[in-house]
């Protein structure tokens, strides 16, 4: 467990979730942080339980790799337990918010649903497989940064929203950098091939999800989905 090749992977959760501090301040100050404290009426209730979530998702996405650096595993694994509980709750809250902003928006396309979907999916699995493989530090590290990763894109997306002429730009440029971070994460660990497949399995994915995006193709079964999750009662 102190081998350095292990304590690696594990250590950069901890700097990919501060990045990921920036990106969320950055990003939603105007939209969300800026319009604080909670009492503000034009900011909706779902948002604030959306918010206080994913940020306790962060946290312990900081907490844990610190702990193994300093190889206290009483609290690693106590981090890890409390996950258990905060990994689906952070998942409900994405499905909470996009049923509202779907429902609450103006003839919103199908595809504007597609993409938390995507996140939600990936996330899943991505959490699974590094519950399934926390015996093996170098798969179970991979499989947590990879969380940390598909995070990301909301994220980036807004702050780049604010740097972007035109704002359609945003998105091209997000998935770009997105790419770019996997890759040299894929290339920096290439030596290390226990749970190689990890980043280029999420690459692969992600790939093919944006391409679909990006297209504008249209999938009948996803349209009947959309009206489906649209018409449940959850908002």
């Amino acid at each position: 467990m102190s081998s350095s090749p292990i304590l690696k992977p594990l250590a950069r959760i901890g700097l990919l979730s501060f990045l990921l501090i920036v990106l969320v301040l950055t990003g939603f100050w105007d939209s969300y942080f800026s319009k604080l404290p909670i009492k503000n009426i034009s900011i909706s209730f779902y948002f604030h339980v959306h918010a206080i979530i994913v940020s306790m998702w962060i946290v312990l996405l900081i907490l844990q790799p610190l702990f193994i650096v300093r190889k206290n595993l009483k609290m690693h694994r106590l981090i890890g337990k409390i996950s258990y509980a905060v990994f689906p709750l952070m998942v409900l809250s994405i499905i909470w918010v996009s049923h509202f902003s779907f429902t609450t928006a103006i003839n919103p396309p199908p595809i504007q649903l597609f993409i938390p979907f995507k996140d939600v999916i990936l996330l899943c699995v991505m959490f699974s497989i590094g519950i399934c493989f926390k015996s093996n530090p170098m798969i179970h590290g991979k499989a947590m940064i990879a969380t940390g990763i598909i995070c990301l894109e909301p994220a980036l997306t807004q702050t780049v929203m604010l740097f972007t002429e035109p704002t359609l730009m945003a998105y091209p440029v997000t998935i770009t950098i997105i790419y770019m971070t996997i890759l040299v994460f894929i290339l920096y660990e290439w030596k290390h091939s226990s749970g190689r497949w990890i980043m280029l399995g999420l690459l692969f994915v992600l790939i093919l999800s944006h391409s679909f995006i990006l297209s504008g193709c249209e999938s009948s079964y996803w349209n009947h989905f959309t009206i489906w999750f649209s018409n449940l009662p959850l908002t």
